[in-house]
């Protein structure tokens, strides 16, 4: 069975905030939702090109996987935070070393 890596790098901004990071997200099997920090965030049933997610609680935030040819809106001219954790992953993909 092959192992699949469903961990992304992906711009993440919680509603009502300013703040924007960049973090690692799992993507789900089905692909409909993502989960970060232990939650479920669920991008909706039309999730191509969606990025606001809401959790069972009800909070809702804008998840994007980084992407090389394309930065979001919201993310550009802004400062962001890169997570400890997601630091050397970050690293790897701005070298281009990160496996697909």
């Amino acid at each position: 069975m092959k192992n699949v890596d469903r961990q992304l790098l992906a711009y993440i901004c919680f509603e009502n905030s300013d703040r924007i990071f960049i973090d690692i997200v799992e993507t789900t099997k089905n692909g409909l939702s993502y989960r970060y920090e232990g939650e479920l965030w669920n991008r909706g049933h039309l999730f191509f090109g969606r990025e606001l997610c809401t959790n069972q609680k009800g909070y809702r935030c804008k998840i994007v996987p980084l992407n090389r040819n394309h930065i979001p809106e919201w993310v550009q001219n802004l400062q962001i935070e890169i997570a400890a954790n997601a630091m050397q992953r970050y690293t790897l993909w701005q070298e281009k070393k990160l496996k697909p």
